[in-house]
């Protein structure tokens, strides 16, 4: 087990926020009740952030924009682009969290306690004959960025203060999640002995890096409890965003090929340091590597 500093460099940083914000940034309104009557459990994932308007979500340096209307991010075509919502409300360029602070959440035409109108983000069918709000491009702003090599040192310097053996950085994610029914299973089972509601998808390539900033590949590693409360941890961002185009089924794990809709997103997003990452072995022992090297690889 581990619980220390952690690295998501590049597309894992992006994964990881698009992951975590999936149902965060979205405020969905309940059922109400006929007096005397009783309306069954409805499957609605509240928000994290849901009572969090007003205050501070993440570091005062950071800032979340969703801005459909760009379709490009420098010389990189954006699959979120879009002008119009699947409700026909216009596409908006919405302000979510300025300077750390949450200012409002995506919003459909179906209106929600405090919050009456559309901004334009209604793009997949939900609940209750509703279209659910879904992240168009998501932009991760910061000021102070400073490179991977420097955030990589800056790791280990954290590493040295905690008295670690070593830090840990993540370079990618499964996300959209590939996994199959066994692993839900298995995740779901730890998450009920931990206690834990949400968490990320499983690391497809994470590395122990020691002192020296030698790296190791570490295999069957899960993440612990991980949701939009942890970004308050964020201590450090790099200066490069990376670009991450994928389609959104809007799940929180995405379930690659689970549903009968979908649309495309894209997150735009630096690397990022966090003070405290919890990760855990997997409860079912990971596969053996292959023996023998691809043939195809081999004809190359």
């Amino acid at each position: 087990d581990y619980a220390g500093p952690v690295l998501f460099v590049g597309e894992a940083a992006a994964q990881m926020v698009a992951q975590t914000l999936t149902d965060t940034v979205r405020l969905p309104r309940k059922p109400v009740a006929p007096p005397g009557g009783n309306v069954p459990e409805a499957r609605v994932i509240d928000s994290v952030w849901a009572s969090r308007v007003g205050s501070k979500v993440v570091p005062e340096w950071m800032s979340l924009i969703d801005d459909p209307l760009q379709a490009q991010a420098g010389k990189q075509e954006l699959v979120g682009h879009y002008e119009v919502d699947d409700e026909g409300v216009p596409a908006q360029r919405v302000s979510l969290v300025e300077k750390g602070v949450l200012k409002t959440f995506l919003f459909s035409r179906e209106p929600v306690r405090k919050f009456a109108n559309s901004n334009g983000h209604g793009r997949l069918p939900g609940g209750f004959g509703n279209a659910t709000p879904v992240i168009g491009n998501l932009f991760v702003q910061t000021t102070g960025g400073i490179s991977d090599t420097q955030l990589k040192a800056r790791l280990l310097e954290k590493v040295k203060a905690a008295g670690l053996s070593y830090g840990m950085i993540v370079r990618k994610l499964d996300f959209p999640s590939t996994a199959n029914f066994e692993e839900l299973e298995s995740l779901a089972r730890q998450a009920q002995k931990s206690g834990f509601a949400r968490t990320l998808n499983a690391p497809i390539l994470a590395y122990k890096v020691y002192p020296d900033g030698r790296e190791e590949l570490v295999r069957g590693l899960r993440f612990r409890e991980f949701s939009a409360k942890d970004l308050r941890d964020i201590a450090g961002a790099g200066d490069a965003p990376y670009v991450f185009n994928y389609v959104n089924n809007g799940s929180s794990f995405n379930l690659a090929g689970v549903g009968s809709d979908a649309t495309t997103s894209s997150v735009i997003c630096p690397s990022l340091l966090f003070d405290n990452v919890e990760l855990a072995k997997a409860e079912n022992e990971a596969g053996r590597p292959p023996i023998v090297p691809s043939p195809t690889l081999v004809a190359q």
